[in-house]
């Protein structure tokens, strides 16, 4: 990524792909929702320790923003 953070976006300036993409290079998968905006979709399977951790995935990523 560039020191100046154009990376973090795409084209159109809106930075939510650019944290789509980090998450996924966390291990976290996501998408955009408009340009400020992230959507999850959670397994009808998921339990507590899942949400946690996607929950420290997504802090940590955020972190870079």
């Amino acid at each position: 990524m560039s020191g100046d953070g154009t990376s973090k976006r795409d084209r159109a300036g809106h930075p939510s792909v650019g944290v789509v993409k980090a998450l996924q290079e966390n291990g976290l998968l996501s998408l955009t929702a408009g340009p400020r905006t992230l959507r999850f979709l959670p397994s009808f399977a998921a339990e507590e320790k899942d949400f946690e951790d996607a929950a420290l995935i997504l802090a940590r990523t955020l972190e870079g923003f």
